[in-house]
């Protein structure tokens, strides 16, 4: 319990030496993570030789950040609480974090000779901390994830303002690509929520900042395997973040497994083919170069959609299926169909059953579709488990 904690000074320079003396008491090492902005607020604040002196024992570890997410923001005309923002990490091309930071401890003191007193100090007793260029696309990752976006904006809005109570299903986002950078907007409007939050002000920039605070976080705590120190807000979106990719991973291996018992034959799956060994790897990759377009087509159904419906009313687009009384009607007589194979099968044919041969040829004359790759490569490849089973 208690064993190591990382603090990170983004935006929170006046007040991080609280933080790191309630992390201090309370766990066995404290990790710092801080831009040369720290050191000048303490310069400010005549405390720059104390905390170096702080620096020096073995339960704070500094680690100074050679580049930093930086964010673009421009005002939307006519709009108060929208921005047009663009993120990048910005690192010196030339100076290291000791460089830039000796450059802002001797312009804030206007002494040369304590700068070159106290540098080798802070030296000594520090390290510098790259971030991961793969940091900035996991937070664009964040950004195209809905799921996540709607509950992340639902889960701030309430915490900024209680009173709204939302919920991740009455959000409403449009995130437009314009120039490199994108605008983010939100339904209800700021201007809507911030009626109802005097205090403080809630727009695009602190959506933006709150989900690139979470990532930078929960990243850096993975990176060093630590507690991470935060506010109540980042805390929630981190959760939510974990709790989204648990939800989407179960929820993705269920639509997997219902497919393969559906569509495929005799509820085969392709994994059950692969381990027993009835197929090759070299076989595993011609499957895979075939599967293009399937892919394709899967990648463009929504999180929310149910894969054996997508698939059904692909594959009966068009028609007499399709044309008839409804959704009902169409999924009615899918099970149907099924029933009846069973009747005729032992229980084996709805199983085995392949929508697109049993009763949609129809769909052949519409060009391609899901079951064009299942039936012609997936279910074949699949069935060999029978074939070399006899």
């Amino acid at each position: 319990m208690f064993e190591e904690i990382t603090i990170s000074s983004r935006k929170n320079e006046s007040n991080v030496l609280g933080q790191i003396a309630e992390a201090m008491l309370f766990y066995q090492k404290v990790n710092l993570v801080c831009s040369p902005v720290l050191f000048q607020e303490l310069v400010r604040q005549k405390k720059l030789d104390s905390f170096v002196e702080l620096m020096a024992t073995p339960f704070l570890n500094v680690m100074l950040e050679e580049n930093l997410l930086a964010t673009e923001t421009r005002k939307i005309k006519g709009r108060k609480y929208l921005y047009w923002q663009r993120m990048g990490l910005a690192q010196h091309p030339t100076k290291t974090v000791y460089d830039r930071l000796d450059l802002v401890i001797n312009r804030e003191t206007g002494n040369s000779a304590y700068t070159n007193y106290i540098m080798p100090k802070i030296i000594k007793n520090s390290s510098s901390f790259l971030h991961s260029k793969k940091v900035l696309e996991y937070i664009y990752n964040d950004l195209d994830d809905n799921t996540y976006l709607k509950r992340a904006i639902a889960q701030a809005i309430n915490l900024y303002t209680p009173v709204l109570n939302i919920t991740p299903e009455e959000i409403q986002i449009l995130k437009e690509e314009i120039r490199e950078g994108f605008v983010i907007q939100t339904n209800p409007p700021f201007e809507v929520i911030n009626q109802f939050s005097p205090n403080q002000i809630f727009d695009s920039n602190t959506i933006l900042e709150n989900l690139t605070s979470a990532r930078l976080d929960s990243c850096i705590a993975s990176d060093l395997n630590s507690d991470f120190a935060s506010n109540p807000v980042i805390f929630s979106l981190v959760k939510e973040k974990i709790t989204s990719i648990i939800e989407r991973s179960i929820n993705n291996s269920q639509k997997i497994d219902c497919f393969s018992e559906l569509v495929l034959s005799q509820g085969h799956s392709l994994s059950k083919t692969i381990n027993q060994g009835n197929r090759s790897i070299d076989e595993l990759i011609k499957l895979i170069d075939k599967a293009s377009k399937f892919k394709e087509w899967l990648g463009n159904i929504g999180s929310d959609e149910s894969l054996i419906k997508e698939y059904y009313d692909e594959v009966t687009k068009g028609t007499w299926v399709d044309k008839s009384t409804g959704k009902s009607f169409r999924w009615m007589f899918f099970t149907w169909t099924g029933m009846l194979a069973d009747m005729f099968t032992g229980g084996t044919g709805s199983l085995a059953l392949s929508i697109g041969d049993s009763f949609l040829l129809d769909n052949l004359i519409s060009g391609w579709r899901p079951n064009s790759f299942v039936d012609e490569d997936l279910i074949p490849f699949v069935e060999s488990i029978n074939k070399k089973a006899s």
